[in-house]
């Protein structure tokens, strides 16, 4: 038979424990969604234009290019 452990109650110290253990790990990823957001909306308008100027052929492409650098 397996003995019976003592239980741990969840307080909120607990919890304060656990989001201090973490907290450089959730600012990683609040950093990373911020700068992949950042290039999304710096290349917004060339997405679209792939799409609706269909970009993947090459003489479209050429022309995009000579018309918006």
């Amino acid at each position: 038979m397996e003995e019976n452990k003592r239980v741990i109650p969840v307080t909120r110290y607990n919890y304060y424990k656990y989001y201090g253990a973490r907290k450089e790990f959730y600012k990683m990823n609040y950093l990373e969604r911020k700068r992949r957001e950042a290039i999304e909306a710096e290349h917004k308008d060339y997405y679209k234009d792939y799409w609706t100027l269909s970009l993947w052929k090459e003489e479209n492409m050429r022309e995009y290019k000579k018309n918006n650098i």
